[in-house]
């Protein structure tokens, strides 16, 4: 993707997003994509950063990362490097936008010589700028909820499965790995009904009993009380759809809850 390009696909903003990530992830933060409704957000144990990305930069970015630095986090809007950075046009405009809101503003783009190499689309391959630099916000009174929320989100993700600018798709999120982890448990056990004292014992989350008693996603069947075991179209559909969490959990035995 070429800097200044237009992009109306969804994958436009997924490559920007994993560019961003991987270069806030370069400065020594752990990141988590596509939560609490942002598509980037950043941890290092003292500061926060969340990142909104666009194809273009728009009032619709404006309103996103204005609404962000309510978390009293550092925010940056990261978009495709303008064609032109003269003092004035629309890099002039951005600029002092940016300035007097606070927003960080990170361009991206792709060295000419990966066009001939075929790599023009890899987020590993972009060049990050931080054109502008973000002054953190005090957090609102609504946004020391939302906060907390975010982080207490972050901490119970095992890792960053998402991809910031998805569209209809399943994020996973803390809750998800949860059940994830369950049904992990139950197909190695060759789905035999397990109680819940022993899915806990295994290794499965505190709240496994109210995991599958809800069933949020018709994942798991009621043999009795207190025993359950994996539905045979959910067990497909997991292989299929989270290969990744199955094969993490079989190397380590359980999946880790990092400390935020």
């Amino acid at each position: 993707m070429r800097g200044g390009d237009k992009r109306t696909d969804a994958a436009g903003e997924q490559i920007l997003a994993r560019a961003a990530a991987l270069y806030i992830q370069n400065l020594g933060f752990e990141v988590r994509s596509e939560i609490a409704h942002c598509d980037c957000a950043a941890w290092n144990g003292k500061d926060l950063v969340i990142i909104e990305t666009k194809l273009s930069f728009n009032l619709k970015l404006v309103y996103q990362a204005i609404a962000r630095q309510t978390f009293g986090a550092a925010v940056y809007a990261a978009i495709p490097r303008l064609k032109t950075m003269g003092r004035k046009g629309p890099w002039a405009d951005i600029k002092r936008l940016c300035k007097k809101t606070g927003i960080g503003l990170l361009f991206i783009s792709w060295p000419d010589t990966d066009v001939a190499a075929g790599t023009e689309n890899d987020p590993a391959c972009a060049l990050v700028q931080e054109a502008v630099k973000p002054v953190p916000s005090k957090q609102s009174a609504h946004g020391v909820r939302k906060r907390k929320l975010l982080l207490k989100e972050f901490s119970e993700r095992s890792g960053d499965y998402n991809t910031g600018g998805s569209v209809r798709t399943k994020l996973i999120t803390a809750y998800r790995e949860k059940a994830l982890k369950i049904a992990a448990i139950l197909m190695s056990e060759k789905n035999i009904p397990l109680s819940t004292a022993l899915i806990r014992e295994r290794g499965g989350p505190a709240n496994s009993t109210f995991i599958l008693y809800r069933d949020v996603y018709n994942w798991f069947e009621r043999v009795s009380q207190g025993f359950y075991r994996l539905r045979p179209a959910a067990a497909k559909e997991i292989k299929r759809e989270y290969p990744a969490q199955l094969l993490q959990y079989r190397r380590s035995k359980s999946i880790s809850t990092p400390t935020v």
